[in-house]
């Protein structure tokens, strides 16, 4: 991602929650090509982890230092093999702390750039030429914007099956849209990381311009059906191969995928028209989208002893996406190694001898077919509802089919009396200087841009369409008019601005057991997070019956780790809220600026892109605002009810160890499942009586979802005993450690057990709108709209009741149930 505009640099923010990688198994060559046995090679064709080429210079690993000679084929020159910059290693004598490694494990090279990765799992980079703001041949140990740190291959980029990168610069000049218009690389290139997982079925990646981790996603070919073998990259264009021999490319990086519209111009509106690429204003025309997705690669034919191989390689040879040359090294008709090698687009491939060693985990089985008809990949099928200014509307409902957190697009279809419409819905991740760890699956979500296009032939024609679909009509081809949070759980749709519209959509997976969408945003957020931690299997003894003196050594480790996870949760929140604090103090300076802009008329400027930066940054950083701030929110819940459940467990090893050493006869009980607690309380499903407003609600206990595993209880509310017009998910967030001291045999006799009560579905209708209304309005301040209740389970010998602790009216009693009482 480039990054030109330096006065825009917004605050910093560390949002982090929280090695070896070998693709081949080779080690350093002798005199030929690539050889990768004994000495050094002549010259290297073919990119390993050990061996690696750019427009200057053949690199080589031997004993983990870095070798080097003039690449004959593009510079003409030869020369011998030396060490690089005089040790090999990674340094920088002008940093005095600079972290030199022991040893590099891995290289790869690019147009005028190296990188290294170090044996503690660590990338160096270094170019060769001088450039705006970097020095030559100076090595450099951090990287990113804005902020500068170190990037290491953890979370979801450990282990990979390989890795590479791609730069786009002077060398490759320009590159084309999908409409084939050509755009200047600007002035300071990209230089795009990309790292292929552990399963081989995903790309992690990150760029210059990008916080250092690896949170960004690419799919893989056929929407991830796909297990890749290996991957080779070079000026932005990808080369996966599979292990039947099955070779696609694609152009991708951030900036072309449309994800950094705060510095180009795109637009979903296709055209053509003739630009000269060389010419460095066509960086400013604007950028056709969608991206090009996966183009597969003509196959091979095989003749005698033909052999194929996973060791692949792209290169630039030119200016634009046609100037690459694809290799694979193999084995020709009469058995001589060497490589096949076609240009990207050519049809045919051709041979060229060169003395390579192949291991032979590297070959290809011939004849090797592959069925990923039964491979899923990860698209998702959401449903949700459609609101506008709040209120949600009850004759519109939607689905989201084939959304994809690495890939677009998905299908929007839109039910307005009970007739489904299906619009393209086109996304693209959203920049962020956030630092995270992986987006959308680990309980921080991942924020999109996101264009809608109707059909062609509705082009003209809106003939049948209810009011929604009118309104959606008119952002047709509306580059980025919505923002979009989505995790594997749940999407919230709504506008960039509600000048443009005041539609909102909210979707929760199909397989979610929530009717209401907004509570699976809730959930999601709070499922994925603090307790998901305070579950690890790290922490836990499944039972604490059966252990002996023998095991007080595993429960002190095991308190000892408890103590550590609420501290590393105490820090998460620590950051949290200071990431939510500043994007606030980011948002207000971004204003000011805006407002300056505007009032001096630098606005128009489009020489350097103040104007194409303002159309989109304030919004994009609005929205995470919005989506940190409420995900600070739950987590701050979630965080409590977390904490409490780890104290809980420290408490019960703790008495534990006390019984084993003879120092306490006293019995407690302690489960790590909720089942376990709900069962004492003798809760059942029944009719139950509604004392705020008698006979006027009807209330009953569901408590099903406890039975399938979940660890709250349904109330469900209604009138004239049907109850399905509200229903609320009750938690017991302290019950672990208010029922420790209990006994270990039969219920709870009595008790008072705190309770949070919240809103999980509402039909829209008037008469749950007036229940709605009668529960919350009446015990809050005027205007203030809540979802949620704090209340206090009081358990008697024959009953249970609910009381409200939350309004004005606190410590009235809400509901009565009976007991289930033992016979």
């Amino acid at each position: 991602m480039q990054r030109n505009l330096k006065h825009l640099k917004p605050h910093p923010i560390l949002l982090s929650l929280l090695i070896a990688m070998p693709v081949f198994a080779v080690s350093p060559g002798s005199d030929n090509e690539g050889n990768e046995t004994g000495k050094l090679p002549d010259r290297v064709v073919i990119k390993t982890p050990l061996q690696s080429f750019n427009r200057f210079y053949y690199f080589a690993l031997k004993d983990g230092r870095i070798y080097y000679k003039p690449n004959a084929e593009t510079t003409g020159k030869r020369g011998t093999w030396k060490l690089f910059l005089a040790t090999g290693l990674p340094g920088n004598k002008s940093v005095g702390d600079f972290p030199v490694p022991s040893s590099v494990k891995s290289i790869y090279a690019d147009a005028d750039e190296i990188v290294a990765l170090s044996d503690a799992g660590r990338f160096y980079w270094l170019r060769l030429g001088k450039g705006i703001s970097w020095e030559e041949k100076i090595w450099n140990h951090l990287w990113g914007w804005p902020e500068k740190e170190p990037l290491f291959l953890t979370g979801p980029a450990s282990s990979p099956v390989g890795w590479a990168i791609g730069r786009r610069n002077r060398d490759v000049l320009y590159h084309e849209d999908i409409d084939g218009n050509p755009h200047h690389f600007g002035t300071m290139g990209i230089t795009t990381l990309y790292v292929l997982n552990s399963r081989g079925r995903e790309i992690r990646f990150t760029d210059s311009g990008l916080p250092a981790d690896f949170s960004h996603t690419i799919c893989l070919p056929n929407r991830g059906k796909f297990v890749a073998e290996n991957i080779s990259v070079s000026a932005s264009t990808i080369f996966v191969i599979d292990a039947a021999g099955d070779m696609y490319t694609r152009l991708i990086d951030f900036d072309t995928s449309g994800s950094d519209p705060m510095f180009f111009k795109y637009s979903y509106k296709r055209e053509k028209r003739h630009d000269n690429g060389e010419d460095w204003g066509s960086n400013f025309t604007k950028w056709s989208l969608p991206a090009e997705g996966w183009r597969k690669q003509p196959g091979i034919d095989l003749k005698g002893r033909a052999r194929l191989s996973s060791m692949i390689t792209i290169l630039q040879n030119g200016h634009g996406n046609a100037a690459r040359e694809l290799r694979m090294a193999g084995i020709n008709e009469d058995g001589n190694t060497g490589y096949y090698y076609k240009n990207i687009f050519d049809d045919t491939w051709s041979f060229s001898l060169a003395e390579l060693t192949i291991p032979d985990s590297s070959f290809l089985k011939e004849g090797k077919k592959i069925d990923y008809s039964k491979l899923k990949n990860s698209d998702i099928h959401y449903r949700g509802k459609i609101r506008r200014a709040s209120v949600y509307l009850g004759n519109v409902s939607a689905e989201l089919l084939n959304f994809n957190l690495t890939e677009s697009p998905s299908i929007l279809r839109i039910i307005e009396n009970g007739r489904p419409f299906d619009i393209t819905f086109y996304t693209v991740e959203s920049w962020t200087y956030l630092k995270r760890i992986d987006p959308g699956r680990d309980g921080v979500p991942k924020i999109f841009l996101g264009t809608l296009e109707f059909p062609v032939e509705t082009e003209n024609n809106s003939h049948g369409y209810g009011p929604v679909l009118r309104e959606l009509k008119k952002q047709n081809l509306k580059t980025f008019r919505f923002l979009v949070e989505a995790t594997t759980d749940y999407v919230y749709i709504k506008p960039r601005s509600e000048i443009y519209t005041d539609i909102e959509m909210i979707f929760a997976a199909k397989n979610l057991p929530f009717r209401h969408p907004m509570v699976a945003r809730t959930y999601s957020l709070a499922v994925n997070g603090f307790n998901k931690i305070a579950s690890s299997d790290d922490l836990i003894i499944e039972s604490l019956s059966g252990l002996s003196s023998k095991d007080i050594p595993l429960l002190k480790k095991k308190i000892k780790k408890n103590r550590e996870a609420i501290s590393g949760m105490k820090s998460i929140m620590k950051r949290m809220k200071r990431a939510s604090k500043e994007l606030s103090e980011s948002s207000l300076k971004y204003k000011f600026f805006y407002t300056l802009v505007n009032a001096t008329g630098l606005v128009f400027l489009d020489k350097p892109k103040i104007w194409t930066s303002t159309r989109h940054f304030g919004a994009i950083l609005k929205s995470y605002k919005d989506s940190y701030k409420y995900l600070y929110f739950v987590k701050e819940q979630d965080y409590d009810q977390a904490v409490a459940k780890i104290e809980s467990r420290i408490d019960a090893y703790s008495h534990k160890i006390h019984e084993l050493n003879g120092k306490s006869k006293s019995e407690i009980f302690y489960s790590e499942k909720f089942f376990d607690y709900f069962e004492k309380l003798g809760i059942k499903d029944e009719y139950l009586s509604y004392l705020s407003l008698s006979g006027v609600i009807s209330a009953r206990c569901d408590v099903s979802p406890v039975k399938k595993g979940y660890s709250f209880f349904f109330i469900r509310l209604g009138k004239n005993g049907i109850c399905n017009r509200l229903t609320f998910i009750v938690e017991l967030p302290e019950i672990s450690k208010e029922m420790l001291q209990s006994s270990t045999e039969g219920i709870v006799e009595k008790g008072k057990f705190e309770a949070l009560l919240t809103l999980f579905n509402i039909d829209e209708s008037p008469e749950s709108l007036d229940i709605y209304k009668k529960i919350f309005l009446t015990n809050y301040p005027a205007g203030e709209r809540s979802e949620s209740l704090k209340a206090l389970l009081k358990i008697e010998k024959g009953e249970w009741q609910l009381y409200d602790t939350s309004g004005f009216s606190k410590n009235q009693v809400w509901l009565k149930g009976k007991r289930q009482l033992p016979l």
